[in-house]
């Protein structure tokens, strides 16, 4: 699993987290979600996302099971097999002072407070989704996350994964996500997502127009993966000199 930041920073989640509270519970589901249960939660819990980019978030994160455990203390990972004994598992984790990713959409420990969940809630898949929602909605710029402006979508999916908009795309992180979502797509009978780099985008070794393609595009830190040693070099230059941007946890 990849690494996690700790601390949100820089997002208003305030106005995007106001409906978890009237979130009614999911049915308990004591395996991983089919494609038809999580299209349906999706739509109730989620619908300012869409389906397939959720689903693909999910399936990288906990492979739709909703009770899924991973310390990032200690690198364990469990699938409880009740809700109780996930719950167990969680708190004793917490209590021990670990970095702890719960539920189906994987949220970390140290962002409940500021999401407004408990454990119990965050282990719940429709409010996981709602949480998962709002935390790539605040990474993608406030607004509705669309699939046509895929330069902002897969920095939001990179924030997600490390809180960093470049990190999570070198990692290899938001293509794997991408693929999934297409995996989405075709089960769903549904056109996949347009490719994840516009067709007018300039080529990779042009760091000049390519800069200039993001910024216009609304991704100023989007690194083609085809960018050579020194051009890397250059955006993780210009990376670590931008504010902090923290979302998830180490």
């Amino acid at each position: 699993m990849a690494a996690r930041r700790e601390r949100l920073r820089g997002y208003r989640l305030a106005g995007v987290l106001l409906g978890l509270s009237t979130i009614s519970p999911a049915p308990v589901f004591a395996a991983n979600l089919s494609n038809a249960d999580f299209a349906t939660l999706a739509a109730r819990c989620a619908p300012g996302v869409p389906e397939r980019v959720l689903h693909g978030v999910a399936r990288a994160e906990s492979n739709f099971y909703p009770w899924r455990l991973h310390d990032n203390s200690t690198r364990a990972s469990a699938n409880p097999a009740s809700l109780a004994n996930a719950e167990a598992q969680a708190t004793a984790w917490i209590a021990e002072g670990h970095s702890v990713d719960l539920g189906l959409m994987q949220i970390n420990s140290a962002n409940l407070p500021a999401l407004g969940m408990t454990i119990d809630q965050t282990l719940d898949p429709c409010v996981s989704l709602a949480g998962g929602a709002a935390v790539l909605r605040a990474a993608y710029g406030g607004g509705p996350v669309g699939s046509g402006q895929q330069a902002a979508l897969l920095m939001a999916l990179s924030i997600y994964n490390t809180g960093s908009p470049l990190k999570g795309i070198m990692n290899g992180y938001a293509r794997r996500v991408m693929r999934h979502a297409d995996e989405a797509a075709t089960a769903l009978s549904v056109p996949p997502l347009p490719p994840a780099i516009a067709p007018d985008m300039p080529p990779s070794w042009d760091v000049s127009a390519t800069g200039s393609y993001a910024r216009t595009h609304g991704a100023p830190w989007l690194v083609p993966l085809g960018l050579d040693a020194t051009a890397q070099k250059i955006a993780l230059a210009d990376e670590a000199a931008s504010p902090p941007q923290t979302m998830r946890s180490p």
